[in-house]
C-alpha cells in the first residue's frame, strides 16, 4: 500500500513498486529505493526516475557517516522541487524508508525526531525506524538538520553512537577517522557543555563525554610536553569515563586523537611532535583501563588515547564563566546550645 506523507512525498514497500500499476495510480515520477537490492531494470516503468541507495535494516547501519541520509534527503528535495511525486520504499516500508522520509520532514518542517516519526505514523501507522536509525535522527536534530564532515566531527553524540554501535574506525587511515581526529586549537570552554548521550553502563564500551557532564568545574586547561613545553592538547580534548563502581576515573590523560599524532596504525606509541619524547600510547580498538592504585577501573575505553601524567605539564586557568561569577560567600555555622 502506498501512503501519502506530504504533498509529493509517499512511502510504500517493495511489492507496490514491483507491481507497477500503483505507481501510475498515484502519478509517481520518482522512486527512491533504500534497501539491499535495487529495483530490477526489467521491472521499471518508463518515464519514472529510479534511484538506489544501499542500506541494511540494522541498528548499526551508519546512515549519517555513510552518506545515505544526506543523499536521500537531496533526492527527495530535488524531485519535489521539480514538481514530481517521489515514492520512497524499502522492503516493507517500515524502517529504512521511514527514516529517510523522517529526515526530510525534519529538515523541511524543523521537526524533532520524535515529532517527525509521529507525523509520518498519522498517514502510515506501521512505520517504526529501528533504534539505531532513530538515534541517528536525534543526532541529525542536534546538528540542526545539517550533515557534513565538520558537523559530524564536532558532535560528541555522533561519536558516542559510533563507539557503541561498532562504527568507530579501526585505524587512523580510514575515512571515518576524520570524524574522531581533532585539530589543536582552543575553543571557548563553554563548548564543553555540548550534547552528550551520557555514560554507558556497559563494561564493553565507554562513551566520550565532556567533563562538564560529569559534574566537574569547567576549566580552560592545556597540556604541554614535560620535556620541551610544546602544547599537546586543551581542556576540551580531554575525555572522561566512570569506573565500574560509578566514580570518575582519574587515570592519566585520556584525550581525543589529535592531528599531530601519528595514529595511522591500529595501535602504537604517541610521541611529542617537537622533541619526539614518548608520551603515551593509543589503540583504535580500545583497551581496558586499569585505573590508579586503590581505584581500579576495569572499563573498556574506545578509542584509547593515553598520555602519562609524568610526561605532561598541565596549566589550568579559570574559565570565562567562572571569572564572571561573584566570589562565593561562606555561610556561618549555626550552633545550637
Amino acid at each position: 500500500m502506498i501512503d501519502r506523507i506530504l504533498d509529493h512525498v509517499y512511502i510504500s514497500g517493495a511489492r507496490d513498486v514491483l507491481a507497477g500499476h500503483p505507481l501510475l495510480k498515484h502519478d509517481i515520477t520518482h522512486v527512491l529505493t533504500i534497501s539491499a537490492v535495487a529495483v530490477p531494470v526489467d521491472r521499471r516503468l518508463p518515464k519514472i526516475d529510479y534511484h538506489f541507495i544501499f542500506a541494511m535494516d540494522l541498528s548499526n547501519q551508519d546512515l549519517l557517516g555513510g552518506g545515505q541520509m544526506a543523499e536521500g534527503i537531496a533526492y527527495i528535495t530535488k524531485a519535489v522541487q521539480s514538481g514530481g511525486n517521489v515514492l520512497v520504499h524499502c522492503e516493507v516500508g517500515v524502517s529504512r524508508s521511514a527514516t529517510i522520509v523522517a529526515a526530510y520532514v525534519m529538515q523541511k518542517l524543523k521537526y524533532s525526531a520524535e515529532k517527525a516519526v509521529e507525523f509520518i505514523k498519522i498517514a502510515r501507522p506501521l512505520v517504526c525506524p529501528n533504534q539505531g536509525f532513530f538515534t541517528q535522527l536525534q543526532i541529525f536534530e542536534s546538528l540542526h538538520y545539517q550533515i557534513d564532515e565538520a558537523s559530524l566531527a564536532g558532535s560528541r553524540m555522533y561519536k558516542n553512537w559510533c563507539i557503541s554501535s561498532g562504527n568507530a574506525p579501526h585505524n587512523g587511515s580510514e575515512p571515518q577517522a576524520n570524524t574522531f581526529i581533532k585539530d589543536l586549537k582552543a575553543d571557548d570552554c563553554s563548548k564543553e557543555r555540548g550534547t552528550s548521550t551520557g555514560v554507558s553502563n556497559s563494561k564493553l564500551v565507554i562513551q566520550i563525554i565532556p567533563p562538564a557532564d560529569l559534574g566537574f568545574a569547567i576549566q580552560c586547561s592545556r597540556g604541554r610536553c614535560g620535556k620541551c613545553r610544546h602544547i599537546l592538547f586543551f581542556g576540551e580534548h580531554l575525555t572522561k569515563h566512570k569506573r565500574i563502581d560509578g566514580e570518575v576515573c582519574e587515570f592519566g590523560y585520556l584525550i581525543e586523537p589529535m592531528k599531530w599524532m601519528n595514529v595511522s596504525e591500529y595501535e602504537g606509541k604517541i610521541c611529542c611532535p617537537k622533541c619526539d619524547a614518548k608520551l603515551g600510547n593509543y589503540s583504535w580498538g580500545g583497551r581496558q583501563c586499569q585505573g590508579d592504585p586503590g581505584a581500579r577501573c576495569m572499563q573498556h575505553v574506545t578509542p584509547w588515547v593515553h598520555l602519562h601524567r609524568a610526561k605532561v605539564d598541565e596549566v589550568s586557568t579559570q574559565s570565562p564563566i567562572e571569572r564572571l561569577q561573584p566570589p562565593r560567600q561562606q555561610i556561618p555555622a549555626v550552633i545550637i546550645s
